[in-house]
């Protein structure tokens, strides 16, 4: 079942005692999720998506009986409210039986995803966790970086010594290798140090279009990244047919 973007929505009565995939995109509601017995699937946006993040109590009837969940995070979450949670919030999803985490993240370059880790440490069956991020240009290039390196010291003293024993495979989709994703990448590596099989690497083209010192960025990071990997593990890069294309004329440029 999907409800997308009835912004006049004020409530909803749903009897589904066999509904098990649920979409909803749109206000904070009080939804009947007492009616959703089966319910293990949610993918959730816009407001109800911060109130289900930053007012767990809400949702704690249902969240701890999900196995897959995807949020598309608002930019205001991405972008600001991560800022001011600089400790492991002590109201925050606890979905005990979750298997599989996606998020879907829209922010400024130089901006800090490391709070999202939050959600790995809350769930402890976690195995496969996906991040798309797509960047927009920055549009406060002053504020950029204020703060950020406080945001990311915080978000590892709340993990530090932390290993998550379910974690197999991370894909991070859209990967730059800018400060942002990388630091992501790196933390997630930390994290996953006693499980981690694989972390996936898949690039994507953005409006800027694809120049060689990106492609040599990305290349770098993934050099770095590949040193660090834990016993075990290994990294895969998916490249577009356009990357493909960028990466081996950056070769042909320096034959």
């Amino acid at each position: 079942m999907e409800i997308l973007w009835c912004r006049n929505v004020k409530g909803l009565e749903i009897d589904a005692p066999n509904l098990m995939s649920f979409k909803y995109i749109g206000p904070d509601i009080l939804l009947p999720f007492q009616n959703f017995p089966q319910l293990s699937e949610l993918t959730t946006g816009s407001q109800y998506c911060y109130s289900f993040i930053f007012n767990a109590d809400k949702h704690e009837s249902y969240s701890c009986k999900l196995r897959k969940l995807k949020l598309k995070v608002p930019r205001e979450i991405a972008m600001r409210e991560s800022w001011l949670t600089l400790h492991y919030p002590d109201n925050f999803p606890r979905p005990n039986n979750l298997r599989e985490l996606e998020l879907d993240l829209t922010l400024e370059a130089g901006e800090s995803l490391l709070f999202f880790t939050f959600f790995i440490k809350a769930a402890s069956l976690l195995s496969r966790f996906r991040a798309r991020i797509i960047y927009i240009p920055a549009l406060h290039k002053q504020y950029v970086g204020i703060g950020v390196r406080i945001l990311e010291r915080a978000a590892r003293e709340a993990t530090a010594g932390f290993v998550h024993k379910r974690l197999k495979v991370v894909k991070l989709i859209g990967f730059t290798g800018r400060r942002t994703d990388y630091k992501l990448a790196l933390h997630l590596l930390e994290i996953g140090r006693g499980s981690l099989k694989k972390i996936i690497l898949q690039p994507t083209n953005d409006s800027h279009g694809i120049k060689i010192k990106r492609v040599t960025l990305i290349e770098k990071r993934s050099k770095q990244l590949e040193a660090k990997l834990p016993p075990g593990a290994k990294l895969v890069m998916l490249y577009s047919f356009k990357f493909f294309l960028a990466y081996n004329f950056k070769y042909f440029l320096n034959y």
